[in-house]
């Protein structure tokens, strides 16, 4: 009886609220355990993953995790003597592609409800690298019409637009041949990577692209073909890519890694 006074005397929100977290409790993002009341959408021990990944230190110039020590005014030695392909002045990451946020990423991939949590650390991450005004416009890297037909949905436009708002996201690029996805031939070299995805974007209103800064935004990286080829494409129609922001960054290897 107690508890059917209380229940009687709770605001009809809250009470619909109860009745749902009842019957469809919420989970965690990361590993579906079941959460409590609260606004949270990871768990006590996912929460802590993500955070450790959030402030992990990399290279502002290729988002490759160093030690601080190992910097250079924030840059690695690989991208001092310009050994890195994707050469932007600007790099951006959440963190590095493990843990929970490498999880995160995979069901990104078929769960468009995550672009908000998502979308809002990537946001977070460009307002702590890029200066503001730095870019005029953000450009989504393009997956091809059989991947968005496999998917449902163009998962990296919808990241971009949760990240920095619709009216800054350009679909300028789009891409004109299917590329076999490199996260599933992990022993493709960097090189061998560059020369598969060369020519495969093209620019939507290259009249329009002529002196902007833009950015390009992706999930994940690996090699930072992917990248450099939407730089390249960019830049030949007449912008200047000043910045990439991507989810993840893997660190390449012929064995181990799962993305481009």
């Amino acid at each position: 009886m107690k508890h059917a006074r209380a229940m009687a005397t709770m605001a009809p929100g809250r009470l619909a609220a109860g009745f749902a977290q009842l019957l469809f409790p919420r989970q965690c993002e990361a590993c579906d355990e079941v959460l409590g009341a609260g606004d949270a959408e990871l768990c006590d021990d996912c929460a802590p993953s993500l955070l450790a990944a959030v402030e992990a230190v990399y290279c502002r110039r290729c988002g490759d995790s160093r030690r601080e020590y190992l910097l250079h005014d924030g840059i690695c030695t690989n991208c001092k003597l310009r050994r890195s392909s994707l050469r932007v002045d600007h790099f951006v990451r959440v963190g590095p592609y493990d843990g929970a946020l490498k999880v995160l990423v995979n069901r990104f991939k078929h769960r468009m409800s995550l672009k908000r949590l998502l979308g809002g650390l990537l946001a977070d991450a460009i307002r702590g690298r890029v200066p503001a005004g730095g870019v005029d416009a953000w450009v989504p890297v393009p997956a091809h019409w059989r991947r968005r037909w496999a998917t449902g949905f163009d998962r990296t436009r919808l990241l971009a637009c949760a990240a920095v708002g619709r009216s800054s996201v350009i679909p300028a690029l789009r891409m004109c041949r299917f590329v076999a996805p490199f996260h599933r031939r992990s022993d493709l070299s960097p090189a061998r990577r560059a020369a598969e995805i060369h020519g495969a974007f093209e620019p939507v209103t290259a009249d329009l692209l002529s002196g902007l800064r833009l950015g390009v935004i992706d999930d994940v990286t690996n090699t930072g073909a992917t990248l450099g080829e939407a730089r390249r494409a960019l830049q030949d129609a007449g912008a200047k890519v000043v910045a990439a922001a991507v989810i993840a960054k893997t660190t390449w290897s012929p064995t181990l890694s799962e993305n481009t």
